[in-house]
């Protein structure tokens, strides 16, 4: 499996938030090192998870104290998200993982999260007057 990268694409204005989205990507190459390696990723998949959780709760308090029109919606994804990580980890335990879909569901979480959904509150934010 090839490794996930960052390029100048995924940036959403926001160096915090950046910092943090490479650390995703970091992890996420760990938990795909694991899989390739036929080791178990659950312990990599866990240090990943726990931190999307603390990123989504800062990013969420970033968006908030910058009053971002979409931070509802935004909230309701990140539940999705988190709740999707949760059934992926549930696969990882029973043994049943199948790593293609997790692979498409963190390619996705990429392109569509970052590049789509998070690149629209920095936009947004970028202009915010307090």
């Amino acid at each position: 499996m090839s490794q996930f990268e960052w390029d100048d694409s995924l940036n959403v204005g926001v160096d915090r938030m950046n910092e943090q989205h490479q650390q995703i990507i970091h992890l996420i190459n760990v938990v795909a090192d694991d899989v390739e390696n036929n080791e178990n990723p659950l312990g990599s998949f866990d240090k990943l998870a726990n931190y999307v959780v603390r990123h989504f709760q800062e990013e969420e308090k970033y968006m908030e104290s910058h009053n971002y029109s979409s931070l509802s919606s935004h909230k309701i994804i990140h539940k999705q998200l988190l709740a999707r990580v949760g059934q992926f980890r549930d696969s990882m335990v029973a043994g049943d993982l199948n790593t293609e879909d997790l692979f498409a569901f963190l390619r996705m979480w990429l392109k569509s999260h970052i590049k789509g959904i998070d690149q629209r509150y920095g936009i947004e934010c970028a202009n915010f007057q307090p």
